[in-house]
């Protein structure tokens, strides 16, 4: 597959994935199928994954595990 950003050429992979839910809510997904860029480092999901992830995040399944996120904001400095 080539990358729909720079043209390089995808490798498949598994990767995290980090999604905004709300203001202050995030869901960090561990082994996302992807196919990434060799080049650019672009990750590009296929529709069966975002559909799967899509049926995750509406479920709202207990979580394997959760975590205290510090959230900072450099414009205030």
């Amino acid at each position: 597959m080539d990358c729909s950003r720079c043209g390089g050429d995808c490798t498949p992979q598994k990767v995290p994935l980090a999604l905004r839910l709300g203001e202050s809510e995030y869901a960090i997904i561990h082994s996302v199928p992807a196919d990434v860029c060799t080049r650019c480092g672009e990750n590009h999901f296929s529709i069966q994954t975002s559909i799967l992830l899509m049926k995750i995040l509406r479920k709202k399944e207990i979580a394997e595990r959760s975590a205290h996120v510090s959230v900072y904001n450099l414009s205030e400095t």
